[in-house]
């Protein structure tokens, strides 16, 4: 049994095996609720908040809505980092500001849950200094080796990968992108036929050029399907057999003043992570 149980965002995902609409998908994630077991919702979502407290109820577990007792007042980015200023809502302790080694403004919600977490924790008798939270989160890929949150792959182009790969992650992705300054802007992109991919398209800027491609393996959406459904709504590129091979592509067209990002699906990120360390390896 779990000490502590934590649910971030819900948003369509694995439609397949999770549901159809958002109250099943978070009727699903809320399985996760124990017996007595104290829970953390991380982002208050009207739509869906019910079913947890619900659960919750069922179980007889405490819930709690991070961004209901925690605010963000202040946030930037800076090149390699970010620095979020947060304040309790219902107390008088003054803010504080932390600095994470992971960028993406996304990182705002995740930081509540956090947060909300150690407090919980502390107040189960475990001992997590504000010292030690301030640590861990400046040092999260170093302490984790998390990879491919906005991690930066190159520059001169800048070049971005990042795992976001539902309607809600891409959502943010593009937030992130258009932060930037570039002169042009290339996205290398790939799915898994699970996902809501019209829908997703639909989000993605019509100006950009498209490298479509596909992870090695069986739950991939083929490249030129992408490319076909990509194609409806005027999106324009072409396809490529591999990750590698849409991402060396769109180095060779990019100019050092453009951005070239790489995304769609954790595995296209893992594909591509691959494949630089096994440059790096041999040459």
């Amino acid at each position: 049994n779990p000490i502590l149980s934590l649910i971030t965002n819900i948003s369509d995902d694995h439609k397949q095996i999770l549901g159809e609409t958002l109250e099943e998908i978070a009727s699903e994630k809320a399985g996760i609720i124990k017996d007595k077991v104290p829970v953390i919702i991380s982002t208050t979502q009207d739509k869906i908040d019910q079913i947890f407290k619900e659960k919750a109820h069922s179980h007889q577990s405490e819930i709690y809505f991070a961004d209901q007792n925690y605010q963000i007042i202040n946030s930037k980015q800076y090149s390699n980092y970010q620095k979020i200023e947060i304040e309790p809502k219902n107390e008088v302790l003054g803010t504080k500001t932390y600095q994470l080694d992971l960028r993406g403004t996304y990182q705002r919600f995740n930081i509540l849950g956090v947060i909300q977490a150690v407090e919980i924790l502390n107040k189960q008798h475990f001992i997590v200094s504000d010292s030690a939270v301030e640590l861990g989160l400046k040092k999260v890929i170093k302490n984790t080796g998390l990879l491919g949150r906005w991690q930066k792959i190159g520059i001169n182009p800048l070049i971005i990968c990042d795992t976001g790969h539902n309607y809600a992650g891409v959502t943010e992705v593009l937030k992130n992108i258009q932060l930037q300054k570039f002169r042009k802007l290339h996205i290398v992109l790939g799915f898994v036929k699970d996902k809501d991919v019209s829908n997703i398209l639909k989000l993605l800027p019509q100006g950009a050029t498209y490298y479509f491609c596909n992870a090695q393996i069986t739950r991939a959406l083929e490249s030129k399907d992408l490319q076909s459904m990509a194609a409806k709504i005027q999106l324009q590129g072409s396809y490529y057999p591999s990750v590698a091979d849409a991402f060396n592509q769109a180095k060779l067209n990019a100019e050092k003043e453009d951005f070239i990002f790489i995304g769609g699906s954790t595995f296209i990120v893992a594909d591509l992570l691959k494949y630089l360390k096994y440059k790096r390896i041999n040459g």
